[in-house]
């Protein structure tokens, strides 16, 4: 069974509001996802843009919620372009 996980404090005033983001997901996991082989679960935590950095704290927490892969993508931790500043 796979988690997708949703984090549920602050974020950027730009970014997608958390209870769109959990909506979004929701209608995922109804419409193209085979039932019960999905869950969707949030965990308390900001959003820190911190780059891969974040992808590995988050892959820590994931594993702490018995999670054994975690999916990054290519922007995971939202940082956009901010490497060139």
């Amino acid at each position: 069974m796979a988690c997708w996980f949703i984090r549920c404090f602050r974020s950027k005033p730009d970014d997608i509001p958390a209870e769109v983001r959990q909506e979004a997901i929701r209608m995922l996991l109804d419409k193209y996802f085979v039932a019960n082989t999905v869950v969707q679960s949030k965990y308390p935590l900001d959003m820190r843009y911190a780059g891969p950095r974040e992808a590995l704290l988050n892959a820590l927490f994931q594993q702490n919620y018995g999670c054994s892969h975690l999916i990054v993508g290519r922007d995971h931790a939202g940082v956009g372009d901010d490497y060139g500043r």
